[in-house]
Protein backbone atom coordinates (compact mmCIF):
# COMPACT_ATOMS: atom_id res chain seq x y z
CA UNK A 1 0.00 0.00 0.00
CA UNK A 2 2.57 2.43 1.15
CA UNK A 3 4.25 2.00 -2.83
CA UNK A 4 0.74 2.61 -4.14
CA UNK A 5 0.48 5.60 -2.31
CA UNK A 6 3.73 7.02 -3.42
CA UNK A 7 2.97 6.42 -6.58
CA UNK A 8 0.22 7.57 -7.05
CA UNK A 9 1.65 10.98 -5.49
CA UNK A 10 4.10 10.64 -8.24
CA UNK A 11 1.83 10.38 -10.74
CA UNK A 12 -0.21 13.49 -9.43
CA UNK A 13 2.99 15.37 -9.46
CA UNK A 14 3.79 14.82 -13.18
CA UNK A 15 0.33 15.22 -13.63
CA UNK A 16 0.07 18.64 -12.22
CA UNK A 17 3.36 19.66 -13.81
CA UNK A 18 2.46 18.59 -17.46
CA UNK A 19 -0.90 20.83 -16.72
CA UNK A 20 1.59 24.09 -15.89
CA UNK A 21 4.01 22.87 -18.43
CA UNK A 22 0.62 22.84 -21.14
CA UNK A 23 -0.45 25.95 -19.25
CA UNK A 24 2.73 28.07 -19.83
CA UNK A 25 3.37 26.32 -23.57
CA UNK A 26 -0.30 27.80 -24.29
CA UNK A 27 0.57 31.54 -22.88
CA UNK A 28 3.71 31.53 -24.51
CA UNK A 29 1.69 30.86 -27.98
CA UNK A 30 -0.86 33.16 -27.55
CA UNK A 31 2.00 36.17 -27.04
CA UNK A 32 3.24 35.43 -30.45
CA UNK A 33 -0.05 35.46 -31.74
CA UNK A 34 -0.89 38.88 -29.80
CA UNK A 35 2.32 40.19 -31.58
CA UNK A 36 1.81 38.74 -35.00
CA UNK A 37 -2.18 39.87 -34.32
CA UNK A 38 -0.67 43.66 -33.29
CA UNK A 39 1.17 44.30 -36.70
CA UNK A 40 -1.67 43.05 -38.31
CA UNK A 41 -3.67 45.32 -36.23
CA UNK A 42 -1.57 48.58 -36.80
CA UNK A 43 -1.48 47.55 -40.46
CA UNK A 44 -5.12 47.56 -41.30
CA UNK A 45 -5.94 50.05 -38.95
CA UNK A 46 -3.38 51.93 -38.73
CA UNK A 47 -4.94 55.49 -40.89
CA UNK A 48 -8.54 56.68 -41.44
CA UNK A 49 -9.91 56.94 -44.93
CA UNK A 50 -6.13 55.10 -46.13
CA UNK A 51 -7.14 56.00 -49.70
CA UNK A 52 -9.05 58.73 -49.95
CA UNK A 53 -11.88 57.56 -50.60
CA UNK A 54 -14.13 60.13 -48.76
CA UNK A 55 -13.96 63.82 -48.88
CA UNK A 56 -11.35 64.38 -45.48
CA UNK A 57 -13.14 65.59 -42.79
CA UNK A 58 -10.56 66.40 -40.66
CA UNK A 59 -9.95 65.86 -36.62
CA UNK A 60 -8.45 62.64 -35.39
CA UNK A 61 -9.15 59.60 -37.42
CA UNK A 62 -9.22 61.47 -41.25
CA UNK A 63 -6.90 63.65 -42.85
CA UNK A 64 -6.61 67.34 -41.88
CA UNK A 65 -5.48 69.10 -45.38
CA UNK A 66 -3.21 72.31 -45.45
CA UNK A 67 -2.79 74.94 -48.29
CA UNK A 68 -0.92 78.35 -48.52
CA UNK A 69 0.79 81.02 -50.93
CA UNK A 70 0.30 81.54 -54.84
CA UNK A 71 -2.66 79.15 -56.07
CA UNK A 72 -1.52 76.37 -53.41
CA UNK A 73 -4.95 73.93 -53.04
CA UNK A 74 -5.18 70.53 -51.24
CA UNK A 75 -8.50 69.22 -52.26
CA UNK A 76 -10.38 66.07 -52.84
CA UNK A 77 -10.31 65.00 -56.92
CA UNK A 78 -12.09 61.83 -58.21
CA UNK A 79 -9.77 62.42 -61.63
CA UNK A 80 -7.09 59.95 -61.92
CA UNK A 81 -6.82 57.47 -58.64
CA UNK A 82 -4.26 55.28 -58.29
CA UNK A 83 -7.22 52.81 -57.37
CA UNK A 84 -10.67 53.38 -55.75
CA UNK A 85 -12.56 55.97 -56.91
CA UNK A 86 -11.17 59.02 -54.48
CA UNK A 87 -7.50 60.53 -54.20
CA UNK A 88 -6.01 63.89 -53.12
CA UNK A 89 -5.06 67.01 -55.80
CA UNK A 90 -2.10 68.93 -54.50
CA UNK A 91 -0.91 72.24 -56.21
CA UNK A 92 1.19 74.69 -55.83
CA UNK A 93 0.63 78.22 -57.81
CA UNK A 94 3.83 79.89 -57.84
CA UNK A 95 7.12 80.78 -55.45
CA UNK A 96 6.47 80.43 -51.45
CA UNK A 97 3.54 77.89 -51.87
CA UNK A 98 2.18 74.98 -49.72
CA UNK A 99 0.01 71.81 -49.73
CA UNK A 100 -0.68 68.79 -48.25
CA UNK A 101 -2.19 67.00 -45.92
CA UNK A 102 -1.59 65.41 -42.02
CA UNK A 103 -3.24 62.58 -39.67
CA UNK A 104 -2.22 63.04 -36.07
CA UNK A 105 -2.55 60.24 -33.64
CA UNK A 106 -2.63 58.61 -36.62
CA UNK A 107 -1.28 55.09 -35.12
CA UNK A 108 0.01 53.46 -32.11
CA UNK A 109 2.79 50.98 -31.21
CA UNK A 110 4.97 50.05 -28.46
CA UNK A 111 8.50 51.53 -28.58
CA UNK A 112 11.22 50.06 -30.53
CA UNK A 113 8.53 49.60 -33.21
CA UNK A 114 9.28 49.66 -36.72
CA UNK A 115 6.99 52.22 -38.00
CA UNK A 116 6.62 52.64 -42.12
CA UNK A 117 4.44 54.78 -43.80
CA UNK A 118 3.74 54.04 -47.91
CA UNK A 119 2.02 55.68 -50.29
CA UNK A 120 1.77 56.28 -54.20
CA UNK A 121 1.93 60.08 -55.80
CA UNK A 122 2.51 61.47 -59.14
CA UNK A 123 3.22 64.54 -60.47
CA UNK A 124 0.75 66.04 -63.86
CA UNK A 125 3.59 68.51 -64.15
CA UNK A 126 6.99 67.04 -65.95
CA UNK A 127 9.75 68.25 -64.28
CA UNK A 128 8.13 68.14 -60.73
CA UNK A 129 9.84 71.49 -59.66
CA UNK A 130 9.61 71.49 -55.78
CA UNK A 131 10.12 70.09 -52.35
CA UNK A 132 8.37 66.88 -51.81
CA UNK A 133 7.76 66.28 -48.12
CA UNK A 134 7.06 62.86 -46.27
CA UNK A 135 7.17 63.16 -42.48
CA UNK A 136 6.44 60.64 -39.46
CA UNK A 137 6.66 63.08 -36.21
CA UNK A 138 6.63 61.39 -32.80
CA UNK A 139 4.30 62.41 -30.31
CA UNK A 140 6.76 63.79 -27.12
CA UNK A 141 9.89 63.19 -28.80
CA UNK A 142 12.50 64.28 -31.99
CA UNK A 143 10.50 63.70 -35.53
CA UNK A 144 11.76 61.29 -38.13
CA UNK A 145 11.29 63.82 -41.31
CA UNK A 146 12.38 63.77 -45.15
CA UNK A 147 13.17 66.10 -47.36
CA UNK A 148 13.45 65.41 -51.09
CA UNK A 149 13.92 68.35 -53.90
CA UNK A 150 13.69 66.61 -57.43
CA UNK A 151 11.47 64.30 -59.68
CA UNK A 152 8.37 62.61 -58.77
CA UNK A 153 7.27 60.33 -61.42
CA UNK A 154 4.77 60.97 -64.10
CA UNK A 155 3.04 57.51 -63.43
CA UNK A 156 2.06 56.79 -60.04
CA UNK A 157 4.90 55.27 -58.17
CA UNK A 158 5.15 54.13 -54.36
CA UNK A 159 6.76 56.41 -51.91
CA UNK A 160 8.29 54.14 -48.40
CA UNK A 161 9.79 55.95 -45.05
CA UNK A 162 10.35 54.25 -41.92
CA UNK A 163 11.62 54.49 -38.03
CA UNK A 164 11.99 52.88 -35.00
CA UNK A 165 9.52 55.03 -32.22
CA UNK A 166 11.43 56.05 -29.18
CA UNK A 167 10.78 55.38 -26.12
CA UNK A 168 7.73 56.63 -24.24
CA UNK A 169 6.47 57.26 -27.51
CA UNK A 170 2.71 55.88 -28.18
CA UNK A 171 1.69 57.66 -31.70
CA UNK A 172 2.64 59.28 -34.57
CA UNK A 173 1.23 62.08 -36.82
CA UNK A 174 1.88 61.44 -40.71
CA UNK A 175 2.26 63.63 -43.24
CA UNK A 176 2.77 64.57 -47.00
CA UNK A 177 3.25 67.17 -48.51
CA UNK A 178 4.74 69.90 -51.73
CA UNK A 179 6.15 73.57 -50.82
CA UNK A 180 8.06 75.94 -53.61
CA UNK A 181 10.65 77.82 -50.70
CA UNK A 182 13.58 77.04 -52.91
CA UNK A 183 14.94 79.36 -55.93
CA UNK A 184 13.16 78.66 -58.74
CA UNK A 185 10.25 76.46 -57.45
CA UNK A 186 6.84 77.65 -58.97
CA UNK A 187 4.27 75.39 -60.32
CA UNK A 188 3.18 72.30 -58.94
CA UNK A 189 0.35 69.69 -59.31
CA UNK A 190 0.71 66.19 -57.49
CA UNK A 191 -1.75 63.31 -57.01
CA UNK A 192 -1.17 61.06 -53.89
CA UNK A 193 -3.43 57.88 -53.17
CA UNK A 194 -3.46 54.72 -51.39
CA UNK A 195 -1.20 55.43 -47.61
CA UNK A 196 -0.86 52.87 -45.32
CA UNK A 197 1.04 52.57 -42.10
CA UNK A 198 2.59 49.62 -41.08
CA UNK A 199 3.64 48.46 -37.40
CA UNK A 200 5.92 45.72 -37.11
CA UNK A 201 6.82 44.53 -32.79
CA UNK A 202 10.51 45.01 -32.16
CA UNK A 203 12.41 42.26 -33.16
CA UNK A 204 13.32 41.52 -29.44
CA UNK A 205 10.30 41.19 -28.53
CA UNK A 206 9.35 38.65 -30.88
CA UNK A 207 12.69 36.41 -30.76
CA UNK A 208 12.09 36.33 -26.64
CA UNK A 209 8.89 35.17 -26.67
CA UNK A 210 9.95 32.97 -29.73
CA UNK A 211 12.70 31.46 -27.13
CA UNK A 212 10.27 30.96 -24.83
CA UNK A 213 8.09 28.66 -26.77
CA UNK A 214 10.52 26.50 -27.81
CA UNK A 215 12.30 26.23 -24.37
CA UNK A 216 8.87 25.21 -23.15
CA UNK A 217 8.60 22.85 -26.25
CA UNK A 218 11.71 21.28 -25.02
CA UNK A 219 10.85 21.13 -21.22
CA UNK A 220 7.79 19.13 -22.20
CA UNK A 221 9.19 16.62 -24.76
CA UNK A 222 11.72 15.69 -21.70
CA UNK A 223 8.74 15.14 -19.41
CA UNK A 224 7.57 12.90 -21.62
Amino acid sequence: SRVFRGSSVATLRDFKGDVLMRKLFTLSLLGLFALAAGSALAAGTGLGNPGFETVPAGGPGDWNTFAGGPGAVSQHSTDMPHSGTGHMDLQTGGANAFAGVFQFGAVTFPAGATVTFTGWHKSLIDPFNGTREVKIEWAGAPELRVDEIGMIPTEYTQFSLSGVAPAGVTAATITYAISTFNPNQDFNNVYIDDFEVTCTPEPASLALVGLAALGLIGIRRRSK
